[in-house]
């Protein structure tokens, strides 16, 4: 599996077979490399992207939103993706502040998007584990994440970004606060996720580890 938190849900319907876990690595070279040191993060550019469910927390997350630019906080927000989500849900998103990109996002539009960002938000309900936060990593964007399922194993608290309680917007709102008051933060995180993208979270030692295993299974 590619998470601690899939392998353990899988155990007990696996009970007599060996388990391994290959972290999901970063999905480097998939965009080109985007410099943010000298860029402006005010407003903050927030990015939800990926498939609009009920579980993403999408709720959560306007509500999160509101709060914090009423406390003050320059960002701005934008959702792309699609998915079933109703329309009357999806008409909160057309207020100030946000941009709505509701429609299929190929892979060229994908590294536009992440280019123009700077923190990826996953307000997620319930998880395993996030191939956007792999293309976070590798493009040097933190991230702020719902601690559910195998995301704290892909999002370092404090290190690559922040992790928040599951459906709770008051934390979710803290988060982003705290990100926009702080911008050297947010770039050391950035910074961060590239480092353990290229490193730890390379695919590199990922395909060792699995050929080790498959070696040993041989």
């Amino acid at each position: 599996t590619h998470s601690l938190f899939v392998a353990g849900a899988l155990r007990p319907h696996i009970l007599t077979k060996p388990m391994h876990t290959v972290p999901l690595g970063a999905y480097s070279g998939f965009c080109a490399p985007v410099l943010r040191a000298e860029r402006s993060l005010a407003p903050l550019r927030l990015l939800f992207m990926g498939r609009i469910e009920d579980h993403k927390g999408l709720i959560v997350l306007l509500a999160a939103f509101r709060a914090a630019r009423e406390r003050g906080a320059a960002i701005f927000l934008t959702v792309a993706g699609d998915g079933p989500l109703s329309s009357m849900v999806l008409r909160d998103f057309e207020g100030p502040g946000i941009r709505l990109e509701r429609r299929w996002i190929g892979d060229d539009e994908l590294c536009l998007f992440l280019a123009d960002a700077d923190i990826v938000v996953l307000p997620y309900l319930r998880a395993t584990q996030s191939g956007v936060i792999s293309h976070a990593l590798a493009s040097g964007l933190p991230v702020i994440a719902s601690r559910v399922g195998g995301l704290p194993e892909q999002v370092i608290h404090g290190t690559t970004g922040l992790l928040v309680a599951p459906g709770d917007s008051a934390d979710l709102a803290d988060a982003i606060v705290l990100c926009a008051a702080h911008p050297d933060m947010v770039r050391r995180f950035g910074d961060n996720a590239r480092h353990i993208g290229e490193t730890s979270l390379s695919w590199k030692p990922a395909a060792r580890l699995a050929d080790a295993l498959q070696k040993s299974a041989a």
